[in-house]
């Protein structure tokens, strides 16, 4: 016998035109909630929307986090020092979003100083963005003498940034010292010459101390600026170094690394760069002092924290 056929219901399908909308109705939320301000569907909203994202990093009291957050070629490290926080650089523009995210989900919605060490697109590119999103303390420039042409758009976009929220500039000014928090401080050490051809000898170079502990971050600087660093005298000995111009081979002389000894080192770099970063020269260079040399190429974001004795270091990749 035939197998009878079951016959189409209207009302059956009239009554579950309910739930069908319903379902709709989510799944068309669920989408404009990971939309950004902007109505853009992103990766990064989709991060923090189904709680993928980063997580803050669990600190004891009296802990220092150094976070060398991943740009590719280009700058971004975020200090976290008690209730004080710290940006250096903010990678190129195209990482603007992520690196804002990624400050939130330290916790942070103020940015007590945020040094833009030179006026270079891979290290202030996001910085105008940044600078509008967070209650921001004192912004940290170098000065560029006028025959230096730095007169870029990337440039000017920040500068707008800082007067839009109606923020004077802090010229850097060496042995300035700064206090985070009431338990570390950062010094500024560079630039101490305005007669450098390169805009990268501009870089401002600071040190953060946290009791027995020291971290260098030296931005673009090249030969030239660390000669004159090393002969102002000031102490450079530190532990971690946040090496120079992304391991390019006319930074991290042996006259610097012999000045700081670091037992770490921590390059800033993008696979597969169209410049070789790091290169052969600098690298084995490097080596000669640590061989814990991290890439943020390879590991992704590195986050060191001190507890002022002892560092340790995690990533977003692998184990280093």
């Amino acid at each position: 016998m035939a197998k009878r056929r079951t016959k189409f219901r209207p009302q059956k399908a009239i009554k579950s035109l309910p739930a069908l909308a319903a379902i709709m109705l989510l799944a068309l939320g669920i989408f404009f909630s990971v939309l950004d301000s902007k109505g853009i569907l992103t990766y990064d909203y989709i991060k923090q929307t189904f709680g993928l994202a980063k997580r803050a990093a669990t600190l004891q009291n009296g802990d220092v986090a150094v976070h060398f957050i991943d740009v590719g070629q280009g700058d971004c490290e975020l200090i976290v020092s008690g209730s004080c926080s710290v940006l250096i650089d903010a990678g190129e523009a195209d990482y603007a979003s992520e690196v804002g995210s990624y400050i939130k989900s330290q916790g942070i919605s103020k940015l007590d100083y945020v040094i833009a060490t030179h006026p270079h697109s891979d290290h202030i590119g996001g910085m105008a963005e940044i600078i509008k999103e967070f209650d921001i303390g004192k912004v940290i420039m170098p000065q560029i003498p006028d025959e230096i042409d730095a007169n870029t758009q990337t440039y000017r976009k920040m500068l707008e940034a800082i007067r839009g929220k109606g923020l004077q500039i802090t010229p850097a000014k060496p042995l300035e010292t700064y206090d985070l928090g009431g338990i570390s401080s950062l010094e500024i050490l560079g630039p101490s010459s305005s007669d450098y051809e390169e805009l990268n000898n501009f870089s401002v170079v600071c040190r953060l101390v946290h009791v027995e502990n020291s971290f260098l971050f030296m931005g673009d600087a090249e030969k030239e600026e660390e000669k004159d660093i090393i002969a102002s005298g000031a102490e450079l000995d530190s532990d971690v170094l946040k090496v120079g111009h992304h391991g390019g081979s006319t930074s991290s002389t042996d006259d610097l690394l012999f000045a700081v000894t670091p037992r770490f080192c921590v390059i800033s770099v993008g696979a597969e760069n169209s410049y070789g970063h790091p290169s052969e020269k600098a690298l084995k260079r490097l080596e000669k002092y640590t061989d814990k040399i991290y890439r943020t190429d390879l590991q992704g974001t590195i986050t060191a924290v001190s507890d002022g004795k002892n560092i340790n270091f995690s990533f977003e990749k692998g184990n280093g």
